[in-house]
């Protein structure tokens, strides 16, 4: 039994390979993988590696003896080396910094993306108290008209809101000329049937949008980096 060590164009295949004699000849048979490393072999790669090396020299107990799984490790550590205590605890170092880093980057967007939600609330919560005090004056002047059809005279206006009243109203509340002009597109989509194909454009446009700003944040700061 011997290991056998091929060479991919990326990566070092390892495998445990057992000759014997079959009809007067010498026939190779391929027992067990025993992992691959790309090259080069960084210290992180090799630390990988024989930790899948390990646990598949375990589940091959049945099949070779401690003489051979012996020889099989000074075959493979004549190859890749063994990685030394001191490499092993600083490749954890690196990895818990990075792990740090990392995660640090996540909460601080969660933060961002937390902090314009608590803003969308608030702004959800105005026009809550909108709709509530809408609905109410909308619920008055409803009952208003049916005891009115009913024959009960009333005192009150006789003039009927038209849509220009409507949109001076809208206006008082903080809407500009193009919110008015959005809010008619958004009725004609709605009527057409095509608020599904709208929401899926506005989720492409806005991962775009966040894309490109990205590229243009990281470009600007390279040049001025360039600068300093």
């Amino acid at each position: 039994m011997f290991v056998r060590f091929r060479n991919s164009v990326k990566r070092l295949q390892v495998s445990l390979v057992e000759t014997r004699r079959v009809d007067g000849g010498v026939k190779s048979e391929h027992v067990a993988s025993l992992g691959s490393i790309p090259f080069p072999f960084t210290v992180q790669d090799r630390i990988i590696f024989f930790e899948g090396f390990s646990a598949r020299l375990e589940r091959l107990a049945n099949r070779i003896s401690p003489e051979e799984k012996a020889a099989i490790i000074e075959a493979v550590a004549g190859r890749i080396a063994l990685p030394t205590p001191e490499e092993t605890r600083d490749a954890q170092i690196a990895a818990a910094k990075a792990e740090a880093k990392y995660y640090g980057i996540l909460a601080d967007n969660a933060g961002d993306h937390a902090k314009a939600a608590r803003a969308l609330a608030e702004q959800a919560k105005g026009w809550q108290e909108a709709q509530k005090s809408s609905a109410r004056v909308a619920k008055t002047a409803e009952e208003r008209a049916r005891r009115l059809e009913l024959g009960e005279t009333r005192a009150g206006s006789y003039r009927i809101m038209t849509h220009k009243d409507f949109t001076k109203l809208l206006k008082q509340i903080g809407w500009s000329e193009g919110d008015l002009l959005h809010a008619r597109r958004l009725a004609e989509i709605e009527k057409a049937g095509q608020t599904e194909a709208l929401i899926d454009d506005i989720m492409k446009r806005t991962r775009r949008a966040e894309k490109d700003a990205a590229c243009a944040i990281l470009k600007k700061t390279s040049e001025l980096g360039g600068r300093a």
